[in-house]
């Protein structure tokens, strides 16, 4: 079974662009947390981290815009984040949309990405990985919305 690292790698291998398309699952699109909100910046960045997160929020954005999906040009996107973009090399672009894939986050389809614009909330695996201040934090992020932990 090919890893997210290998199916991400063939999405990148000679295309100067991507095809990024919504990924919607009903029970995150009511329950979730946007890729852009303060859950996110406080508590899926630490896990993800932060290339990765801000990728991710800039995928959203363009799913703002074109909700049916859109065309990614990978070299314009790596160099708004900072990065450098070689087709067919890893760097760190390339794994940043590993990681995206890797964490659930996105998934290879066909020609390109389907993206989750909303997030679930930490597992309590990933919730044990932040620092001891962000776990208190998250906790009471939950017991404030009426939450309990996946």
């Amino acid at each position: 079974m090919p890893t997210a690292a290998h199916q991400t790698a063939a999405l990148l291998s000679t295309d100067p662009t991507l095809i990024v398309m919504p990924w919607p699952e009903p029970e995150t699109e009511r329950s979730g947390h946007d890729a852009r909100s303060r859950y996110a910046e406080l508590f899926v960045l630490p896990i993800l981290g932060p290339t990765a997160t801000w990728l991710l929020r800039r995928l959203a954005d363009g799913l703002d815009a074109f909700p049916d999906g859109y065309e990614l040009d990978l070299d314009q996107t790596a160099r708004a984040l900072g990065l450098n973009y070689v087709p067919g090399r890893v760097g760190p672009f390339t794994r940043s949309l590993e990681r995206c894939v890797m964490f659930g986050y996105a998934v290879p389809v066909p020609y390109g990405l389907a993206v989750r614009r909303r997030l679930g909330t930490l597992a309590p695996r990933q919730v044990e990985r932040l620092p001891d201040h962000l776990r208190r934090l998250h906790e009471h992020e939950l017991r404030s919305a009426g939450l309990t932990a996946v």
